[in-house]
């Protein structure tokens, strides 16, 4: 009868890394009670305790028993037994869903050891694990952000588009160009407008049979550039490394 009142205290996961780092994970479906009202905190907490605080010896067997290499564990000593990192594996849905643009409150799971916990607590992070018609795809939060849909998964993109079809890996770029010109208010007639400006041989007359500004032409074209440079933005290399720290492993390649 005891086990009726007893927490649950069976974790989803833990990896162990090839430097000898634990890492502790949940899983959790996309629209699970536990994520949206952010229960899975109370359980990693409650996980990392229960892992720091478990008798050394009974917690060896228990890992071995369950299929950690016995060499490894054996050779630790109670002081490793600490996780590195907290890890929410957010299941299902399409690859958009936890976007910044999207879903802002979500975001607020990798920041809360900022404002809540000491300087010790283990890394908080947040994936997106989905289906694609290759296989699956895993994307950590800092990777979703509609505003920068390159680091997206092309199908995940297209699916927060409603496209019809998936995109070739050509065909995407015009996708992520019409979308920037989207939020800067560029319309088609926009675009159009200053190529043929471009292209005429009298500006000043073409902006007069336009009844346009040549400041009008200028901000549409200073917005055009400006979805370019968005189009053609590399990462640097040092903001991979520093995500790297943050989240407290070698994830961004």
């Amino acid at each position: 009868m005891k086990e009726e009142y007893m927490p649950y205290s069976i974790t989803d996961f833990i990896e162990i890394d090839s430097e000898g780092n634990f890492h502790l994970w949940e899983a959790k479906m996309i629209h699970s009670d536990e994520l949206l009202k952010g229960k899975a905190i109370g359980q990693l907490l409650f996980y990392d305790f229960l892992f720091s605080t478990y008798p050394e010896k009974n917690l060896k067997e228990l890992l071995i028993e369950n299929g950690f290499d016995e060499e490894t564990i054996s050779k630790k000593n109670y002081d490793d037994f600490h996780f590195k990192t907290w890890n929410i594996l957010v299941c299902g849905g399409e690859g958009w869903e936890l976007c910044a643009g999207v879903n802002p409150i979500m975001w607020n799971y990798p920041t809360l050891p900022e404002e809540y916990f000491k300087d010790s607590t283990p890394n908080l992070n947040l994936f997106h694990f989905y289906e694609v018609s290759s296989g699956f795809d895993l994307k950590n939060i800092w990777e979703l952000a509609i505003d920068t849909p390159q680091k997206l998964h092309i199908e995940a993109f297209s699916k927060y588009l409603n496209l019809d079809e998936i995109p070739s890996e050509d065909e995407i770029e015009g996708y992520y160009l019409d979308f920037f010109n989207y939020q800067h208010n560029l319309s088609n007639d926009d675009i159009d407008l200053l190529i043929e400006f471009n292209e005429s041989e009298d500006q000043n007359n073409f902006l007069k049979e336009k009844d346009k500004t040549l400041e009008q032409i200028e901000e549409i074209n200073e917005k055009f550039q400006s979805s370019l440079h968005r189009l053609k933005l590399e990462e640097d290399p040092e903001a991979k490394k520093y995500f790297n720290k943050f989240i407290g492993r070698d994830w961004f390649k």
